[in-house]
């Protein structure tokens, strides 16, 4: 193009876009600084946002709050102010050392889970209503309430076993963690020893041995209160003086 037609053509051109480019200015350009710190603010709002949220679904563990101990560790409760009363009984079975005639004279059809004295107890035992002084060895890893709600369970409530008549058994030693004493009914004996309990009669410690023999229900009652199943009550300790399962007739 020659210089007469670029002049040509530049008079050809509407004033109003020569003013516009004659007047043009190129826009500032944004400091670096500007971008980068728009992208730190979105970053620090998505951390914030997602703190807040795993907060409000975070699972908090509970605090270890002190509950009452009930069955094979610590001091036996059913509650957390009802510490159980306690039994003092001796355990004979350390100073025997003759053959325990009761396992001789056993009769037959109980579990083995019951002790020869108490099966012989319940099999003389004439008032079906009668009660019977027992001390329950629990199942291993079982606590007594869980025992105890197992059975009412599964009798449907039927005979039902109130852990609140439990009571502590000191053998001269300490509280025993395994063992409570009970007076209970033939049946709930039946349907503890059907859960896995082992259950022993506890002799009253009374009576004399010139009386004892297997002739005569008498003599066996004598037997059975002054052995019990290797268990009888210390009576110096107990301040109790009656025993509900001593059968008189």
């Amino acid at each position: 193009m020659n210089v007469k037609k670029f002049s040509d053509a530049m008079s050809e051109l509407d004033k109003k876009y020569i003013d516009e480019a004659l007047n043009y200015k190129k826009k500032a350009k944004r400091p670096v600084w500007v971008k980068w710190g728009a992208i730190a603010a979105c970053l620090c709002l998505m951390v914030v946002v997602t703190v807040t949220l795993f907060l409000q679904n975070e699972v908090v563990t509970p605090v270890d709050v002190k509950t009452p101990i009930i069955g094979n560790v610590g001091i036996p409760s059913v509650g957390e102010d009802d510490v159980l009363d306690v039994m003092y009984v001796h355990d004979i079975s350390q100073n025997f050392t003759g053959e325990f005639a009761a396992d001789m004279h056993r009769p037959e059809g109980f579990h083995n889970n019951i002790g020869s004295v108490l099966a012989i107890k319940i099999s003389i035992a004439e008032d079906v209503d009668c009660r019977f002084s027992v001390i329950i060895q629990l199942p291993d890893e079982v606590t007594l309430k869980q025992l105890v709600d197992s059975v009412n369970v599964k009798n449907n409530q039927t005979n039902y076993i109130d852990i609140m008549d439990a009571m502590a058994v000191d053998v001269g030693e300490g509280i025993l963690t395994d063992k409570y004493y009970f007076t209970l009914s033939a049946s709930q004996i039946i349907a503890l020893a059907d859960s896995g309990a082992r259950c022993y009669y506890v002799g009253s410690g009374q009576g004399d041995y010139r009386d004892q023999n297997w002739d005569t229900k008498e003599g066996i009652n004598t037997y059975c209160e002054i052995h019990g199943d290797m268990y009888v009550f210390n009576n110096d300790k107990n301040k109790i003086s009656h025993f509900p399962d001593l059968i008189t007739d």
